[in-house]
């Protein structure tokens, strides 16, 4: 039986990091699959030139730089799986699929849900307020609450004016946890829902036969936060922070990952963000050894894991690894320390201060595990999921539900 086509739409090439946990070579098993690099029609010259330095792998993309080549290249296409969400952002492709070409079915994601303070119950939140005034205390950061509104407004301002979101019915959408649940029958009520998981859960189940023992080190899950590509195209030139700043927080880290590597006896490996910037970023954390495009790997041979807010804590927490979380008074300044307290108490993981040299390291890797089943739910996979790999799920609920529908015609 013939396949049917299935395109991808990019507004960002894949990552070498992202696929191996997409898992695209089973996805082949069902549809011939075309890549559609639309990033020159959706994104700004300026975060082109930024994209440039990334490398990325061999898929053979098809560059599309007008509506008319995209027409070409949906020529047969049966489904397309906007990947970015683009059809929420960018007007002329909202309009192009709205009209519904060739009767393609549009399917959309949900996909990546990270914990803040509003997706905490009540309990949490409490102890959300109490852990924040205690630190803001600690830190004397009294005034943080007055600048962390004017950062907020000043995003929120940026995101009205450059990121508006069009309304779009898509055909289905991939639902990836319980909290994009909420969201899906709020925003997508007329989309056919087709539950997964969220991309880390599709490396686990790749992989969940192989159970190598821990290495002896734990692994620290960089986030880029002084050169990720997101700051530029969020309006912040990489970073509004002083190379101070910058210079003080890798003093501080370095200081930290020394005392805890000498009372253990257990090396820090760095898993650098996939999508940091430069070759050269892997200097600042002195002579440890520093990864990239294999942080599912580090992290499951790994005994123990050091994180701030990176997304990558999804791996930790399907893995049953213990986690710590990492902050400062200068958190605060660069604006990551509720992200970092959110992950804490969802995952209920410790948040210590990197400033205090004097801890009992060695009880880092002692954790209670009794929250990660409950942040698997709610963040990584859907309760409605079944433990079976993403593309089976699409392919299969598809399916379905093209099924019903002829039923339903030939009965109506």
């Amino acid at each position: 039986m013939k396949k049917k086509k299935l395109a991808f739409l990019l507004s960002y090439r894949i990552s070498d990091n992202d696929l191996k946990n997409l898992n695209l070579h089973y996805l082949k098993k069902f549809y011939s699959l075309r890549f559609l690099d639309i990033s020159t029609l959706s994104l700004s010259k300026k975060i082109l030139n930024i994209r440039k330095e990334n490398k990325f792998n061999n898929l053979k993309y098809r560059s599309v730089k007008s509506i008319n080549v995209l027409k070409q290249n949906l020529s047969a296409v049966d489904y397309v799986l906007d990947l970015n969400q683009t059809l929420l952002l960018d007007k002329k492709l909202n309009f192009f699929f709205k009209k519904k070409y060739n009767n393609i079915k549009i399917i959309g994601r949900l996909a990546g849900a990270l914990p803040n303070f509003f997706t905490h119950n009540f309990v949490q939140k409490v102890y959300f307020l109490k852990k924040f005034f205690q630190f803001l205390i600690k830190y004397g950061k009294y005034f943080f609450i007055l600048k962390s509104l004017a950062k907020y407004l000043k995003l929120k301002y940026y995101s009205k004016k450059k990121n508006i979101r069009y309304s779009f019915k898509y055909d289905y959408i991939l639902i990836d946890s319980d909290l994009h649940e909420k969201k899906a029958k709020d925003s997508f009520s007329l989309s056919k829902k087709i539950f997964v998981h969220y991309k880390d859960y599709e490396r686990f189940l790749i992989n969940k036969n192989i159970n190598p023992p821990s290495k002896n080190y734990a692994i620290f899950l960089d986030e880029a936060l002084f050169n990720h590509p997101d700051d530029y195209e969020l309006g912040f030139e990489g970073s509004d922070l002083s190379r101070k700043i910058i210079d003080s927080y890798f003093k501080q880290m370095n200081s930290f990952f020394e005392a805890f590597e000498k009372e253990t006896n257990t090396k820090i490996v760095i898993a650098g963000h996939p999508k940091s910037l430069g070759t050269n970023y892997k200097k600042y954390f002195g002579k440890r050894k520093f990864f990239k495009n294999c942080t599912f790997e580090l992290i499951k041979n790994s005994k123990l894991v050091f994180a701030h807010s990176s997304t990558s804590v999804g791996c930790a927490v399907i893995l049953k690894k213990p986690l710590v979380f990492l902050s400062s008074n200068l958190m605060v300044d660069i604006g990551i320390f509720t992200r970092i307290l959110s992950m804490s108490v969802e995952t209920k993981s410790r948040l210590i201060d990197i400033n205090n040299l004097k801890q009992n390291f060695r009880s880092f890797f002692l954790q209670d595990f009794s929250s990660y089943n409950h942040y698997l739910k709610k963040f990584l996979k859907s309760s409605k999921s079944k433990k079976r790999s993403y593309w089976f799920s699409l392919n299969t609920e598809i399916k379905r539900y093209e099924k019903m529908e002829i039923k339903y015609f030939k009965n109506g």
